[in-house]
């Protein structure tokens, strides 16, 4: 299924792009009314990884 994300939700007509906004305190502001963060989300940590007795070379991955 293909989705154009430029239609108009209400009626499906195309959208065009007037402006693109690039200064922070516009885009917090946008954002802090629309309740979204305006700050990245933390990136999580990497998982841990397997204990050496649980390394199971067969099922490594390789590089072609």
């Amino acid at each position: 299924m293909q989705v154009f994300s430029l239609a108009c939700p209400r009626c499906g007509e195309p959208m065009r792009i007037i402006a693109f906004i690039t200064d922070r305190p516009p885009i917090k502001r946008i954002l802090d009314y629309l309740g979204e963060p305006a700050s990245p989300l933390p990136i999580s940590r990497p998982a841990a990884r397997p204990a050496k007795e649980d390394f199971d070379p067969s099922k490594a991955l390789t590089r072609s």
